[in-house]
């Protein structure tokens, strides 16, 4: 099962890093991501598309949820961050058909930089839940 952590305690248990100086393309495997979460059409089944294909945006998500984000610990271990945008930055799409509008941003940060990337999720499949460790409010 899935741990949660605020971000201060996520920093405190050193889970937290800057991304800042992470290329978010930078790497095949992110480009890749980027691409997918950039055009719907190109994409069977189920994903999550951001509505700018400005890098520049992208970043700015990605560094606004490493900043200010809670924390997931899943249950192989990887880090997540997860971020309530308060705005619709995205949809999600179903082979190409519009489905939901997005205003989360999940950021995988496994332990390898050049797999860290972001993508638009829906508030509705997350709840408020307390950290695990001061149980202050949090979205998981």
């Amino acid at each position: 099962m899935s741990k949660y952590y605020c971000h201060d305690c996520a920093q405190r248990r050193g889970f937290t890093y800057s991304t800042e100086t992470v290329e978010l393309t930078g790497s095949q495997y992110q480009l890749e991501k980027y691409v997918k979460h950039h055009s719907p059409v190109k994409n069977k089944g189920i994903v999550s598309v951001f509505d700018s294909p400005d890098y520049q945006t992208y970043a700015s998500y990605t560094l606004s949820a490493a900043a200010s984000g809670s924390a997931e610990i899943d249950d192989n271990g990887r880090l997540n961050m997860i971020f309530f945008a308060g705005k619709t930055i995205g949809a999600t799409y179903q082979n190409g058909q519009f489905t939901i509008p997005t205003d989360t941003i999940k950021v995988v940060l496994p332990a390898v930089p050049e797999k860290t990337h972001t993508y638009p999720v829906n508030s509705a499949n997350y709840e408020q839940s307390k950290c695990a460790d001061c149980g202050k409010d949090i979205l998981i």
